[in-house]
């Protein structure tokens, strides 16, 4: 005896509302979000640190735009960049004032 019973419909959750909705679906029929299947590089940890080292602060933009990495990563990932920007802010500071302290006492020196 042969089952000649349709297969049930794949399912998957918007990313956005969280309600069920088809597997192939390309927008959330409740809350018209649209559905990312797939993240790109960038979209991952390893594109947001990459984009970190060429943009600075603004690889946040990728950060929070991820359907990859969870809330709690966001968060933690958001933490880590602020702080590495203020230590770069620092740093460039110091090197500036450095400077100005060499060229002021060149400038004192008598010849």
């Amino acid at each position: 005896m042969t089952d000649n019973a349709a297969p049930a419909p794949q399912t998957a959750k918007c990313c956005k509302c969280k309600k069920e909705i088809g597997a192939a679906d390309e927008f959330c029929r409740y809350c018209a979000a649209r559905q990312r299947r797939e993240a790109g590089f960038f979209f991952t940890h390893a594109g947001v640190w990459t984009m970190f080292f060429l943009l600075g602060p603004l690889n946040l933009w990728f950060l929070w735009l991820s359907p990859v990495i969870s809330r709690k990563w966001k968060v933690i990932d958001t933490f880590i960049t602020l702080l590495l920007t203020a230590a770069v802010c620092y740093a460039i500071y110091a090197i500036i004032m450095r400077i100005a302290k060499l060229y002021s006492t060149y400038l004192n020196m008598s010849f």
